[in-house]
């Protein structure tokens, strides 16, 4: 059995629910969901099974989890939406998007709900105030993840490291983490140092390890995973605040879209709820915000795969626009 002990802090407002609307707890069986969908990115639609034999299956020849998760040593900060300054986004950080919209709403669009709380004017329209809507862990809070690997197999602990790596260099918990919100750090600079893949400690370095040459169609994957089409881009700039760092990531995104022609072109970055008959596609685009030495910066990755009918050549056109407006906010590093 192997026992890993992660530090972890919360750089970001992390959106997650609770048995009541109104509450927000961190559980296990969320960081369990994170940690599935980067094992399943790692591994790809070829090797399921193996995904289903570590975190477990319904089916009898399966069977329950090798995967024991605990939370210890919580030092958590919750706002408290009843009080108004937990409600308030951050303002005066620089340019604003559409209509005065706050950029950081713009990436938090779920969480944040609209406030009739005076209209600002803007060639003469009224708009509406926006705040957070639910409450949230604040950045800057603490814990401690405990993760047990009821298995002696050490091709599954080692692929069990590198999905914990690629979890906390690029994904999150809760609502809106593909746009930043809800972004992890770890605090233990040893945690993968047993490992040949992690041996350079350059993120760009240890992704191409993971990788590892894996070849495949980008736009014929049924959901997204690493592969050689795999890109990574890193902000240009580090920022003081985990607020300008957003409020910038939320600036670049709207331009980034906004270079894609139309509705049509806009849906091959993500398909929000109620479209296209219902049908929903997350983006395969994933934001995180980092910290450097008490600066803040983001990343961007990218894992192609195929975009409900879409033919290849129309994603093929259409990425390439996005990742061109990309680079001008951002150094390519895989």
């Amino acid at each position: 059995m192997e026992t890993i002990n992660c530090e972890l802090e919360v750089l970001t407002p992390m959106f997650l629910g609770g048995a009541l609307r109104e509450n927000c707890e961190l559980r296990t069986q969320s960081i369990k969901g994170a940690l599935r969908f980067w094992y399943r990115a790692l591994l790809g639609e070829k090797e399921l099974k193996k995904e289903m034999e570590l975190f477990g299956s319904s089916s009898e020849s399966i069977g329950a989890s090798k995967i024991r998760i605990s939370i210890k040593n919580k030092m958590l900060d919750f706002s408290n939406i009843t009080n108004d300054e937990d409600r308030r986004l951050p303002e005066g950080l620089g340019r604003k998007i559409r209509d005065q919209m706050n950029p950081i709403a713009y990436l938090a669009y779920g969480p944040i709900e609209n406030l009739p709380t005076g209209q600002i004017k803007k060639s003469g329209k009224p708009v509406k105030k926006l705040m957070f809507g639910r409450n949230y862990i604040k950045p800057g809070s603490n814990f401690e993840l405990e993760v047990k690997l009821l298995t002696e197999s050490l091709d599954f602990i080692e692929d069990f490291y590198k999905v914990l790596w690629l979890w906390l260099n690029f994904g999150g918990l809760g609502s809106r983490s593909r746009n930043g919100l809800g972004s992890l750090q770890s605090r233990n600079s040893n945690l993968f140092s047993d490992f040949e893949w992690s041996r350079k400690q350059n993120i760009r370095e240890i992704l191409k390890n993971i990788i590892n040459n894996k070849t495949d169609m980008p736009y014929s994957k049924r959901f997204s995973y690493l592969c050689n089409n795999t890109k990574l881009w890193r902000s240009k700039n580090l920022y003081s605040s985990w607020e300008e760092c957003l409020w910038n990531l939320g600036l670049n995104y709207y331009s980034w879209r906004s270079s894609l022609s139309g509705k049509g072109g806009r849906k091959v970055i993500g398909l929000p709820l109620g479209e296209e008959d219902g049908r929903r596609r997350a983006s395969s685009y994933f934001f995180k915000v980092f910290k450097e030495e008490n600066r803040y910066g983001f990343r961007v990755l990218f894992m192609p795969a195929k975009f409900l009918d879409f033919e290849d050549e129309y994603l093929k056109k259409n990425n390439k626009i996005f990742q061109q407006m990309i680079l001008k906010n951002t150094i390519m590093e895989v």
